[in-house]
């Protein structure tokens, strides 16, 4: 089990990963292909949740009792519900707002992993996390 204190720190190592490669290929979409904001997000996302879902298991999974594949199914419904807040924030930014279309995905990342963040905590990773409040009262018995 990791502890809940370690938990957050390695998966936002994990997360700027994400980040990374979601604003590169989203810079890459949009000068290369030329395509709207939301079909580069869609195309940036889809490329960077591979890397997110190894990066994420890999540094925050210990042994815990859910299988990986639930894990993996869990995380990637709600990688999916991530993308479609990115999309509709990266539209409403980027079209409805006028903002410069770089801005506009930051800012629909930020959205997006303030959604997914707590729920891969809660949902994903929560059976493999040992919560310090937990810990913390069976020592003091």
């Amino acid at each position: 089990m990791i502890s809940a204190r370690r938990f957050w720190p390695r998966y936002f190592l994990a997360s700027i990963a994400n980040v990374l490669v979601t604003m590169l290929v989203f810079r890459l979409a949009l000068v290369s292909f030329v395509w709207s904001y939301e079909t580069a997000t869609i195309f940036a996302a889809c490329v960077a949740m591979p890397i997110n879902w190894l990066a994420g298991e890999q540094l925050t999974w210990q042994i815990g009792s859910s299988s990986r594949w639930k894990r993996a199914i869990r995380y990637f419904i709600v990688y999916v519900i991530g993308l479609l807040i990115e999309v509709l924030s990266v539209h409403l930014f980027g079209h409805l707002l006028n903002w410069s279309p770089h801005l506009a995905n930051a800012a629909a990342i930020c959205i997006s992993f303030a959604f997914t963040g707590p729920m891969n905590h809660l949902w994903i990773w929560s059976d493999c996390i040992m919560h310090d409040q937990k810990r913390s009262r069976l020592f003091l018995r």
